[in-house]
């Protein structure tokens, strides 16, 4: 199944719910990797290999080709608020070359502004670099160790690189500071559901759910929770509950297609299947093929469904496949 979070940015609370940091998607079906192509390509991002990109105050910053460093601008204390507002514009616009470019000046000048942490960090996860990304979150916690929204940032890229329990700290730290903190809540419940402790997940998504009702992103984990201790029916209504408001979420229609393949019923999972492929990316494709092993279908059905003839179609709009190249982020 695949399992979606978003992350959370911005001071502590209370205040208005802050920028929410778009990210890509965490593979989390039973099926063996090639279920990685469904984590969508990184975004444009920040100008920086793998290994690099921002670390160490960014007094340098390394453009593609490698071949030296562009020493950033310092921006003036006064100018600080500006810059950043500036900073998260570019950032929520998914500029975050620019972005960071900006962050780093006013770290040569302010190297404790922790919201310019927050924003590298950002930069870096867009790179496709989750643990320079971890090392900003790091930093800006020591600079601020009560915001909840940087701990659950944190234990989301934890999450992504596998690292189930020192996300499981931090979540429980941002409950400690806020014990009403439902994105806390429901990034606990997918940490727990990744080290195969699934009721103690659904646990923590029915609390999620009781102070954010609705809410799409710990429904549809929740259904992948549902699904791992096999209870497919219950998995499927959670799906057909996002399906209802975003008819196009191909990972979503894809967890359906294999809950719908185990109950047996066999035309309306390949169905499903058929529109996880218009909907999804071209890569979509391989994972498609794993779940179609895995609900048995024959080599003619599969045949069928890869080549994308017999029909296809949403989890109820039409069949029509967007020109897209990736996901759309989802926020939570």
């Amino acid at each position: 199944m695949l399992a979606k979070y978003a992350l959370r940015s911005g001071p502590p609370r209370p205040r208005p719910p802050a920028r929410r940091l778009r990210r890509a998607w965490r593979d989390e079906t039973p099926l063996r990797r090639p279920q990685g192509v469904l984590r969508p390509p990184a975004r444009p991002a920040i100008p920086t290999d793998k290994a690099g990109g921002g670390g160490g105050g960014g007094v340098f910053w390394k453009r593609p080709g490698g071949g030296g460093g562009e020493r950033r601008s310092a921006v003036p204390a006064k100018s600080e608020a500006k810059a950043l507002e500036k900073a998260e514009r570019l950032s929520r616009s998914s500029r975050h070359d620019e972005a960071a470019r900006l962050c780093g000046g006013i770290l040569e000048t302010n190297p404790d502004s922790a919201p310019a942490m927050e924003i590298m960090a950002t930069a870096a996860l867009a790179a496709g670099n989750p643990k320079k990304a971890t090392q900003w979150y790091d930093k800006a916690l020591r600079i601020d160790p009560h915001n909840t929204e940087y701990l659950v940032n944190k234990a989301s890229i934890l999450g992504m690189r596998g690292k189930y329990r020192a996300a499981a700290k931090c979540c429980d730290e941002a409950l400690r500071l806020d014990p009403d903190n439902e994105h806390a809540m429901g990034e606990k419940g997918l940490t727990l559901k990744n080290r195969g402790r699934f009721d103690e997940a659904l646990e923590c998504y029915e609390r999620a759910l009781a102070i954010s009702p609705g809410n799409t992103l710990f429904v549809s984990n929740k259904g992948v929770a549902l699904m791992m201790k096999g209870l497919y029916e219950e998995a499927i209504a959670c799906y057909d509950v996002v399906i209802s408001g975003d008819p196009r979420d191909a990972a979503v229609i894809f967890n359906k297609a294999v809950a719908l393949g185990k109950l047996g019923r066999r035309e309306e999972s390949l169905h499903h299947f058929r529109s996880a492929i218009a909907f999804g990316p071209d890569g979509i494709r391989d994972v498609v093929a794993e779940g179609l092993k895995q609900i048995g279908a024959s080599e003619e059905e599969q045949e069928v469904v890869l080549a994308g003839r017999g029909g296809g179609g949403g989890g109820g709009g039409g069949g029509r496949r967007r020109g897209r190249k990736g996901w759309k982020g989802r926020q939570g």
